[in-house]
């Protein structure tokens, strides 16, 4: 009885080194505690393993640590976009303009205009700036499309942005109200300009007609 005693207590499995390996790879913890309580693997392998184990776990602690890093560094960059955004549209609030008609006599259009929203895209592909316009009074599809030369010619002045300075593109449409403006619906005229081609007018028949 003794004697089988003396066999069990003499084949622990963690003195098998290929049994410790095996934990090792199966399951960390019970191999980590089978290295460590081996009399079989010598002394310059565990401390070895040790090492090995003490410089990966400082390698995951420091991986762990860099998204914060990331998330501050983005945050900075959004704050500092931010402080750079271009400024807010010029807001109109003037009765019409001093124009002239086909025989050159000065003509004051009776309307009021002002701006009552912009939208900036500014992309590496380009810096788009859009601006919708209120109209009150009375006015026509001629003095509606001077005004927005008018208004291009304002918005071509805003400066700050990241990727183009002017922008590229440029959209200006003019509504019969604010109420319309701010929806964004049933414009009454409209102007776009993409880069260098020409000034592209455009007319709401259709909204015209229900006027």
């Amino acid at each position: 009885m003794k004697i089988n005693i003396q066999k069990s207590e003499k084949n622990k499995w963690y003195d098998n080194p290929i049994w410790v390996y095996i934990w090792v790879v199966l399951f960390f913890p019970v191999g980590l505690y089978g290295l460590y309580k081996s009399n079989t693997i010598s002394k310059g392998i565990k401390y070895t393993f040790y090492g090995v184990c003490s410089v990966l776990l400082i390698g995951t602690m420091c991986t762990k640590k860099q998204p914060n890093n990331a998330v501050v560094q983005q945050s900075s960059e959004t704050q500092q976009t931010q402080v750079e955004a271009p400024p807010p549209p010029p807001k109109f609030a003037e009765k019409g303009r001093v124009s002239f008609d086909a025989n050159g006599n000065k003509v004051t259009p009776q309307f009021i205009f002002w701006v009552v929203g912009q939208d900036i895209s500014d992309t590496p592909l380009k810096t788009q700036v859009s601006w919708h316009v209120a109209v009150e009074g009375k006015y026509n599809k001629d003095e509606l499309k001077e005004l927005l030369t008018y208004l291009y010619e304002k918005a071509t002045e805003l400066r700050g942005f990241k990727h183009y300075n002017p922008a590229t593109h440029y959209q200006i449409l003019i509504y019969e109200n604010e109420k319309k403006a701010k929806r964004e619906l049933d414009w009454l005229v409209l102007l776009n300009k993409i880069r260098e081609q020409p000034l592209d007018y455009r007319i709401n028949d259709l909204e015209w007609i229900n006027k």
